[in-house]
């Protein structure tokens, strides 16, 4: 299952229109999106398994939960249902429910059935589940995606979805309303698995969260810090050298004005607007994710490594020349 059509289009429309509005420019004068927001939307299933993944569990069985599309409006009355999935295979009597938790992505089995979480739900005699999130794959609350609608889509609406799917697989699925509960998720799936223990702990016994950004922040140079980390143990002290100096290149010639240079060198069709903020953020987001969308793909370690050797390839003399040729 994957984003709708219509859903990815509607998200490429919105990021269009806010850089029109950013840079002043009409529709037609900008023929195509800044460079690296098109690999951004090559990648609208955000968490992705590996390509062409399919279960190959008889165990893996699908399910639609019926949930409330206002949790905290009582003469609201609208129902909705969202996909899920559960495995027994490793089930013993008086286990606990192992869940996956659903992100921005569309349900799959992938991170039931091959992750260090099922190897211990194997140790632990668990039954394993994952949701999908609210406005992902299939799991639409409301018939389009106004910004009325998207007023659903809110965190809190998201883990009385997720508390009520539990105490349902306890009670009709696993026929253990007194098991314990384990969460677990992967980035933004892994915050709402931390939130619902800290929201639900009479219910949630523990959880964990990889890569889960639970703390709200405009500048986390935390993580920053750490993926530099892993650049220079995966890749190599010239490669996270290169990329500095990419960036800091790009941010001197912005602000000394020589934005036909950038222009240049990334293809955008007109030069980067330095009295707009906006716009200039934009284009080193689009450096930004693009990068790092390269060194993840389909969560391949040692993708880091080959994008590391085309970035310190000798026919580049510059971090910055590097930099362009690689993400165009």
């Amino acid at each position: 299952m994957k984003l709708s059509s219509a859903s990815v289009r509607l998200a490429a429309l919105l990021l269009l229109a806010v850089i029109v509005v950013a840079s002043g420019k009409s529709i037609d004068k900008i023929r195509r999106l800044p460079p690296g927001i098109e690999r951004m939307f090559t990648r609208k299933d955000g968490i992705r398994p590996p390509k062409g993944y399919v279960s190959q569990s008889p165990r893996t069985v699908e399910g639609r939960f019926t949930s409330r599309v206002n949790h905290f409006d009582p003469q609201n009355r609208d129902t909705f249902e969202f996909n899920y999935l559960h495995n027994d295979q490793y089930y013993r009597q008086g286990g606990p429910l192992f869940i996956v938790v659903g992100g921005h992505y569309p349900v799959n089995p992938y991170f039931m059935e091959n992750s260090h979480f099922r190897d211990v739900a194997a140790l632990e005699g668990a039954w394993l589940a994952t949701n999908e999130h609210r406005y992902f794959g299939e799991s639409y609350p409301t018939e389009d995606l106004s910004t009325e609608n998207l007023r659903f889509m809110r965190t809190e609406q998201v883990l009385f979805d997720l508390i009520e799917w539990i105490d349902f697989l306890k009670r009709e699925v696993m026929g253990d309303p007194n098991a314990r509960v384990i969460l677990h998720g992967v980035g933004y799936g892994g915050s709402l698995a931390t939130w619902a223990r800290q929201r639900f702990p009479n219910i949630i016994d523990g959880a964990w969260g990889s890569s889960a950004p639970v703390r709200a922040t405009t500048n986390f140079e935390e993580f920053a810090v750490e993926v530099g980390n892993i650049i220079r143990e995966r890749g190599s002290d010239q490669c996270y050298n290169r990329i500095f100096q990419a960036f800091h290149t790009a941010e001197n010639l912005i602000d000394a004005g020589r934005t036909e240079m950038i222009s240049e060198m990334f293809n955008t069709c007109d030069p980067v607007d330095t009295d707009n903020p906006l716009e200039v953020e934009l284009f080193f987001f689009a450096m930004m994710f693009s990068l790092e969308a390269a060194m993840v793909e389909d969560y391949d370690i040692e993708n880091i490594g080959r994008v590391c050797d085309a970035l310190t390839d000798d026919e580049f003399g510059t971090g910055l020349e590097a930099l362009s040729a690689f993400l165009l």
